[in-house]
C-alpha cells in the first residue's frame, strides 16, 4: 500500500520500514471509528513496539526531530500519560487521515511527487511538533482540544473560535490561555488551513472549464476600443471568429491561478499568506492602471514620429529648428528666442548660450542641504549645489538665428500651425508647453532613469531620497541624455554631446567605494584574529560584529542596536530595529530580515561569551560576568566592551579609534548598503527595509508594498554582499586563552 506519509518516513541512515507499517496500520483506521473504544495496543503488539523503541534509540535518529518529525511523533504515542492516552491516539488517527487526504486533493504523478512532498513538508512538521510536545506533557493542548472534529475545516473553525476568544480575554486580563498557548494553536490552525485552502484551490482549478480549447499561442491581434467615458481599453481578438477577451480579465484569472504559491517561511503564517495575496491583487490593479496609455506622457513611438518630422525640415525651416532646440535644451521656445545669457523665465536655474561659435545650455540644481560638522565623523557629506552643461548642435544655429528678424506674433502663429501639422494623425496632444518634456519623459519611461529625468527637466530634487544615499557624475547624466536622444532619433549625430563632459559629481558623497569597504572589513577581521590579549579581543570582536550587523541590516547607528535577544527571531531570521525617532505613536520601529551568515555569527559570538565567562570566573568576582548573563538572558543589547576592569555595553564612542584618520561619517554603512542593494533589489523593497525614506512604506506597514516573498530577495542580496566584501566567519574564535 503506497501512502504519501511514507515519503516523510524515509531515511538514508536507518531502515524505517517498521515505522511505515505502524503508520499504515493507523492510516487504515476509518475516522468514523474514532469514537469507538479503540486502543493503541489493538494495532501494534509488544514485539513490534520493541522494534520501534530499538530504532529510535539509535544515535542516527536521536537528533532528527526536524528532519523526521513524523517518526518522532509516532514514537511519542508510546510515552503519553494514562489520562491522555486515548485522546492522543484519536488525534493521531485524525492527523494521519488528514495527511493522506493530500493525495486525494493533489494529482500526484511520478514527475511531481517530490515537489508535492516539499510543498507540504513544513506543514506536516508543524503538526507533528505540536502534538509530539503534547504527548510528552509539555503543553496542555489536549485539554483545549478535547473533541475530535469531523474534518480539517471543522478543526480550523474550532481553533479560530478558541483563539479569538482567548485573545480577547487576554487583552482584558481575564483568565485565559497564555500567549504561548495561543500561538501554538495558531500554528496548528495555519497548518491545517493550508491543507484546506490547497484542497479548495485544486478542486476549483480542476472544475474550471475553458471557454476555448485552442492554444493561447494561436494567431491573434491587439486593438484599442474607446469606451463612452473616453477610457482606452486594450483588447485581444483571436482569429477564427473567436470571442474578444479583455486582457485585464485574463491577468486577473492568472492571479487567482497562482496566488497560493508560498515559500517555506510563508507556509507557517496565515498572516503572511493574506499579505501576499492582498499585495499581489494590489500590484495587479496597479499594473493594469499603469499599462494603460497616459495621454499626457510621451511614449516612444510618438516621440520618434515627432522628432522625425521636426528633423526633416529643421535645416531649412527656422520654426522647425526652434522646435528642435526646444526639444534638445528642454526649454520653452520663448526662452530660446531671447538670445541672451540671462536665466530663462520659465526656469530661473537654466541659462542658454547661443552664438556663432558655440551653443549650449547650463542647468543648475539643488540637492538636500544638511548641516555639516567639522568633526572626525561628519554627520553628512553632500554636494549642496551643482550644475551640468550640455551642448546643442551648432549646425542648426544659422537657421535659428533668422528668427531674430521675425515678429513675435508671426513666430507664435507659425509655430502653432507647425505643431498642429506635426501632430495631425497622433493621439497625443502636442503643445509648445509639453514639447520640452519629450526627452525627460523618454529618459524615465523607456530607460527607467528617474533621477536623470528629474535633472534634465530641471525638477527640484531637494527632497529626492536617492540623492541622499549615492552620487552620480555629469558623465553619467550626459550618457543618459545621449541614450534618450538615440532612442527618439536613431540617425541623429550625437558626437557633439560630450564636448563639455566632466567628472563633477552630485548627491551624497557618504558612500565609500568597494575597494575601501573591503579593506576596512579586512582590517577589522585582522584586529580580532591576531590580538593575544583576550580583553582586547573581546572589544575588537564586538566592534567587528557591530559593523557586520550594520552592513547587513542597513540600520542607522544607534545605542540600542543591535537589540537584545527578545527582538531577534532566529527561526524566521528577522531582527527588530528602532533606530530613529518615531513619528507616530503607534509604531515601534521595523523588522529587518537577515541572512544565514549573520545568524551564524551571532551564535558564534554567544559561544565566545560563554567561554569568556567560564575563564574570567577564575580572575574576577561574579559581578564582572553579570553583563554576560544579562546579554544571554535578553535583558540588554548584545555587544559588550571591557573598560577599566569592568564589562559594559558597547558605546558608539568606542568606535572612534577605528576611524582615526578616515574621512567617514557615522552613517556610511547604511549609505553603502543603499547603493549596493539598489543593484539587486526592487525599489519597493528598498523603501521597506530603509525605514523612513518614505512614509508608511516600512516593512509590514499596512500601506507598504512590501511582500513576504521579498525576504528571499533581501537575503540573496545580503549573501552577495558578504561574498563581495569577503567577510569571514569567526567560528574558530570560541576558544579564549589567557596569558
Amino acid at each position: 500500500m503506497s501512502l504519501i506519509g511514507h515519503a516523510y518516513l524515509d531515511s538514508t541512515k536507518v531502515d524505517l520500514v517498521p515505522f511505515e507499517c505502524f503508520y499504515t496500520a493507523l492510516a487504515q483506521i476509518n475516522t468514523q471509528r474514532i469514537d469507538e473504544n479503540l486502543r493503541l495496543e489493538d494495532i501494534i503488539n509488544p514485539s513490534e513496539k520493541n522494534i520501534l523503541i530499538g530504532l529510535i534509540q539509535k544515535n542516527e535518529l536521536k537528533k532528527t526531530k526536524t528532519e523526521l518529525p513524523l517518526v518522532h511523533y509516532l514514537f511519542s504515542l508510546f510515552n503519553v500519560s494514562t489520562e491522555n492516552k486515548l485522546i492522543a491516539f484519536k488525534w493521531a488517527i485524525f492527523n494521519i487521515s488528514c495527511i493522506e487526504s493530500i493525495a486525494d486533493a493533489e494529482n500526484i504523478t511520478e514527475n511531481n511527487l517530490n515537489k508535492i512532498i516539499e510543498k507540504y513538508r513544513s506543514t506536516i512538521q508543524d503538526i507533528c511538533r505540536c502534538f509530539r510536545l503534547a504527548n510528552g506533557n509539555k503543553n496542555k493542548l489536549y485539554e483545549t482540544l478535547s473533541a475530535i472534529p469531523s474534518d480539517p475545516q471543522g478543526l480550523v473553525d474550532q481553533l479560530e473560535s478558541i483563539i479569538s476568544k482567548n485573545k480577547d480575554l487576554l487583552k482584558r486580563s481575564l483568565p485565559s490561555l497564555s500567549e504561548e498557548e495561543i500561538n501554538r494553536l495558531s500554528v496548528i490552525k495555519n497548518a491545517y488551513n493550508f491543507i484546506v485552502t490547497q484542497r479548495k484551490r485544486l478542486r476549483a482549478h480542476s472544475s474550471r472549464t475553458r471557454k476555448t480549447s485552442k492554444s493561447i499561442d494561436q494567431p491573434a491581434y491587439r486593438h484599442k476600443k474607446v469606451s463612452f467615458d473616453d477610457e482606452v481599453l486594450l483588447l485581444t481578438t483571436f482569429r477564427g471568429d473567436e470571442k474578444a477577451y479583455d486582457i485585464e480579465d485574463q491577468e486577473q484569472s492568472t492571479l487567482q491561478d497562482h496566488g497560493f504559491n508560498f515559500n517555506e517561511k510563508e507556509k507557517n503564517s496565515l498572516s503572511f499568506q493574506r499579505i501576499k495575496l492582498k499585495t499581489q491583487a494590489q500590484h495587479q490593479q496597479k499594473n493594469n492602471l499603469m499599462s494603460k496609455s497616459n495621454p499626457r506622457v510621451y511614449d516612444l513611438l510618438t516621440a520618434q514620429i515627432i522628432m522625425q518630422r521636426i528633423l526633416e525640415k529643421a535645416t531649412d525651416s527656422p520654426i522647425h529648428s526652434l522646435l528642435l532646440f526646444s526639444v534638445l535644451s528642454l526649454t520653452h521656445y520663448k526662452d530660446i528666442l531671447s538670445f541672451n545669457h540671462k536665466p530663462c523665465e520659465s526656469n530661473r536655474m537654466k541659462n542658454l548660450f547661443l552664438n556663432n561659435f558655440e551653443c549650449y545650455f547650463r542647468q543648475a540644481f539643488d540637492v538636500s542641504t544638511f548641516k555639516t560638522n567639522n568633526i572626525q565623523l561628519k554627520e553628512h557629506k553632500l554636494n549642496t549645489t551643482n550644475s551640468y552643461t550640455i551642448p546643442l548642435p551648432q549646425t542648426f544655429f544659422s537657421t535659428l538665428i533668422q528668427l531674430k528678424k521675425w515678429d513675435m506674433a508671426d513666430i507664435e502663429s507659425d509655430l502653432e500651425e507647425c505643431l498642429r501639422i506635426i501632430s495631425q494623425d497622433l493621439t497625443f496632444s502636442l503643445t509648445a508647453e509639453n514639447l520640452p518634456r519629450l526627452l525627460s519623459d523618454i529618459t524615465f519611461n523607456e530607460l527607467g532613469y528617474e533621477l536623470e529625468s528629474k535633472l534634465l527637466a530641471g525638477t527640484s530634487i531637494k527632497h529626492y531620497v536617492p540623492c541622499n544615499y549615492f552620487s552620480s557624475t555629469v558623465v553619467d547624466l550626459l550618457d543618459s541624455y545621449e541614450q534618450s536622444l538615440r532612442l527618439i532619433a536613431p540617425t541623429f549625430e550625437t558626437q557633439y554631446i560630450h564636448k563639455f563632459s566632466s567628472a563633477i559629481s552630485f548627491g551624497s558623497q557618504q558612500s565609500p567605494d568597494l575597494a575601501f569597504t573591503q579593506a576596512f572589513f579586512k582590517e577589522l577581521d585582522r584586529c580580532v584574529r591576531q590580538v593575544n590579549d583576550p580583553f582586547v579581543r573581546l572589544n575588537n570582536y564586538s566592534i567587528w560584529l557591530w559593523h557586520i550587523c550594520m552592513i547587513i541590516t542597513s540600520a542607522r547607528p544607534s545605542q540600542s542596536f543591535p537589540p537584545n535577544l527578545h527582538y531577534i527571531d532566529f527561526e524566521m531570521q528577522v531582527m527588530g530595529i528602532a533606530d530613529k525617532e518615531q513619528r507616530y505613536s503607534g509604531t515601534i520601529g521595523r523588522y529587518i530580515p537577515f541572512n544565514n551568515f549573520l545568524k551564524a555569527e551571532l551564535q558564534h559570538y554567544f559561544s565566545f561569551l560563554k567561554k569568556f565567562k567560564s575563564l574570567t570566573k577564575i580572575l574576577y568576582p561574579s559581578d564582572y560576568t553579570q553583563p554576560i548573563d544579562d546579554v544571554l538572558n535578553g535583558q540588554t543589547t548584545l555587544l559588550l566592551f571591557h573598560d577599566k576592569h569592568k564589562l559594559r555595553l558597547l558605546n558608539l564612542s568606542d568606535l572612534q579609534d577605528f576611524y582615526e584618520g578616515l574621512d567617514l561619517q557615522k552613517n556610511w554603512t547604511r549609505h553603502f548598503c543603499r547603493y549596493f542593494f539598489a543593484q539587486f533589489c526592487d525599489e519597493d523593497i528598498i523603501k521597506s527595509i530603509f525605514g523612513h525614506d518614505e512614509n508608511m512604506q516600512s516593512v509590514f506597514d499596512k500601506y507598504s508594498s512590501f511582500k513576504p516573498t521579498s525576504f528571499t530577495q533581501i537575503r540573496e542580496a545580503q549573501d552577495k554582499l558578504v561574498k563581495i566584501l569577503g567577510l569571514n566567519s569567526m567560528s574558530d574564535l570560541s576558544e579564549v586563552a589567557f596569558i
